[in-house]
């Protein structure tokens, strides 16, 4: 009937107050039928008490959820939906969302974070065509003039020649999935891909045979953004082809109208009174202890009891603290996943909002003569890709930022990056009047305690350990119950790097529970109510 001495000890709870508790010999665990067990058990539900007593910022629930990014609130819209309530949520930031920031002002929209749904096969999408808040405008990237660092503008014919050669050679990198051989990385294979393109075409003058160098190292840029990592030579060859979306158009980013925030507030409207609690960061979990439960300790002094965490916390953020997050650490494999993925602050956004337009164009990406070399507190633009259009914004501009030049950025004043960035357009673009900006926004999410990073990838190393983000999903179990779980886009066997994937990681884990609670239910003639 797999009852158990475990299922015994489990309190009674009414009102979220633990009101009966058991003790005795055939409720523990291990040493049932023992006058020692018997002692044991007894001292656990003093324990329990004392605890409840000791510390009036107790609190119990079934499963808590850690994080109310998209990953955490999936998996609460996974518990409503299926009319499980005995949950609670913790946030260590003031607001809803994780990686997801929509900077509303008298300036207009603007998402520092997330920004486009990408593909219609998803949940993200569907929300937000069941409540409207879909723009009919799609977005591009890397449109407009290719213009060099001398002012020299690039023939479009060359920009699409060169962009077509990467396409294709990415394409090729899709056939690597669960292949035996494959290249040591994205950075290898495309290096000497492009390079044998380049030779076909030896009859070039030298100055077109530079300027494809050039568009070489425009798309490695744009690919170390697009990837948020820091050397496209650690990223994994073999894995490539597994990231998909579904219901995907080309490059066509699908936009919200008023932001990507409204998804949240959408997903919000939900909750039940009470059930999430912010600025209450996470500083200790202990998951295997005679009470049978998980006992999580909080900045704030609250603690919280319960049977199931869902631990949604960004790749980064686990980097720098699973080791000590968790008492006792996490199984060496789901370490090991976490140390081998890639996550790094690869990615930066820069808006640049100007009194009134001054650009005829659809965007400036920003090209460099080989041996152009950068110094001084300035060197972080030589990693910007280029300039786009911002959607329904039509006197601002959107930078794009990436690599080791992510850091640099957020270490200086919004005034600074604003300066930097028109001076280098004014060089490329030998226009000495175009106007220093009215606005800056710019993203922070490096150096954001609780972010520490964009989003994940998978590493060469994940190939060297055969480790990925279907490793992170798999449940930790304490005596046949599963513990904790892991969830966000990094836990994505193909939807790594997007809302949709962090949402749906997210309620695959709550699914996981609830057919865990469920099955339990069946042989429990005493349970907590759910």
């Amino acid at each position: 009937m797999k009852v158990s001495a475990t299922d015994l000890s489990e309190p009674v709870v009414a009102n979220s107050k633990q009101v009966l508790l058991f003790s005795g010999e055939a409720t523990h665990p291990t040493y049932y039928s023992t006058v020692h067990g018997a002692i044991e058990s007894g001292f656990r539900e003093a324990d329990r008490l004392i605890n409840i007593y000791n510390n009036p910022e107790i609190l119990r629930t079934k499963v808590l959820i850690v994080g109310a990014g998209l990953a955490g609130l999936g998996a609460a819209d996974a518990f409503i939906d299926a009319g499980f309530s005995d949950f609670l949520m913790v946030e260590s930031q003031e607001d809803a969302g994780g990686r997801i920031k929509t900077d509303l002002s008298k300036h207009g929209c603007f998402d520092v974070g997330a920004q486009w749904i990408h593909g219609t096969d998803n949940p993200i999408y569907n929300i937000a065509k069941k409540h409207n808040l879909l723009s009919p405008i799609t977005s591009e990237e890397g449109l407009g003039m290719y213009v060099r660092d001398d002012g020299l503008v690039i023939e479009n014919d060359l920009v699409k020649q060169a962009d077509f050669e990467v396409g294709k050679i990415l394409e090729e990198c899709e056939h690597f999935v669960d292949a035996v051989d494959y290249p040591k990385s994205i950075g290898h294979y495309l290096d000497e891909k492009f390079a044998k393109y380049r030779e076909k075409s030896s009859d070039l003058s030298d100055s077109v045979s530079g300027q494809k160098l050039e568009l070489l190292d425009w798309h490695v840029r744009f690919q170390l953004i697009d990837n948020s990592c820091f050397n496209l030579k650690e990223l994994s060859a073999r894995e490539w082809g597994k990231y998909s979306c579904p219901g995907s158009d080309g490059q066509a980013h699908i936009n919200l109208a008023h932001g990507y925030k409204t998804i949240v507030q959408v997903i919000l409207s939900r909750f039940p009174r009470g059930k999430l609690k912010f600025n209450c960061p996470v500083t200790h979990v202990k998951w295997m202890n005679l009470l049978n439960n998980i006992k999580v300790y909080c900045e704030d002094q609250l603690i919280i009891y319960c049977d199931h965490i869902i631990v949604t916390a960004s790749l980064g953020v686990l980097k720098h603290c699973a080791s000590t997050l968790f008492e006792p650490p996490l199984p060496s494999n789901l370490s090991k996943t976490i140390e081998c993925m890639g996550f790094n602050g690869g990615i930066g956004k820069i808006f640049l909002v100007f009194e009134n337009k001054w650009w005829k164009t659809e965007g400036f990406q920003l090209l460099w003569r080989q041996d152009t070399v950068l110094t001084g507190i300035r060197r972080w633009t030589r990693y910007i890709s280029g300039f786009d259009l911002v959607l329904n914004q039509p006197n601002a501009l959107l930078g794009w930022v990436g690599g080791q030049g992510v850091l640099m950025m957020e270490n200086l004043s919004e005034e600074d990056v604003g300066i930097h960035c028109v001076d280098l357009l004014r060089s490329f673009l030998k226009m000495d009047d175009i106007p220093y900006p009215t606005k800056v926004i710019r993203s922070q999410w490096t150096t954001n305690p609780w972010i520490r990073g964009g989003y994940s990838y998978t590493s060469t190393q994940c190939d060297t350990l055969k480790l990925g983000p279907s490793n992170l999903s798999e449940p930790v179990v304490d005596r046949d119950v599963p513990r904790i779980f892991l969830a966000g886009e990094a836990c994505h066997p193909n939807h790594f790097s997007t809302t949709h994937g962090a949402f749906q990681s997210g309620q695959n884990q709550a699914k996981v529970i609830l057919d865990y609670i469920k099955e339990m239910s069946k042989y429990k003639y005493f349970r907590s109510s759910i």
